[in-house]
């Protein structure tokens, strides 16, 4: 799992405790605040992607796409729940899915940079 996964999954876990904590709509907000430094991170990712896509190898840029939109896709589902001030089972359903992907497609880059890198994850 990449730092900014792990970071991205303190959060989701973050929402379920706020969920069951019952949290009042002003305790999601400082959550939602405190992640303003994920939220700059993962558009750092994207400039990366870009800088990765101009540079090469042009076919770890292809992979790299997927990647980030997985991954951005988690933080749209954590994104609309911290707004709506709750956590349910479709948010965490949809989460895991998307998670899944991300993972997936992790995976895959990694396994690709390895052979193209010649090193071994």
């Amino acid at each position: 799992m990449c730092e900014i996964e792990r970071d991205i999954e303190f959060f989701m876990l973050k929402l379920v405790r706020l969920k069951a904590e019952q949290a009042s709509p002003e305790t999601w907000l400082e959550a939602f605040d405190d992640s303003t430094a994920l939220s700059d991170r993962l558009k750092e990712l994207k400039v990366q992607s870009t800088d990765l896509l101009l540079a090469g190898p042009a076919e770890l840029a292809l992979l790299a796409g997927p990647v980030i939109t997985a991954i951005n896709e988690e933080w749209e589902v954590l994104t609309v729940a911290g707004i709506g001030f709750r956590w349910e089972d479709a948010d965490e359903e949809k989460y895991q899915q998307v998670r899944a992907a991300a993972g997936e497609a992790i995976s895959a880059l990694g396994a690709r940079a390895s052979v193209i890198l010649n090193v071994e994850l």
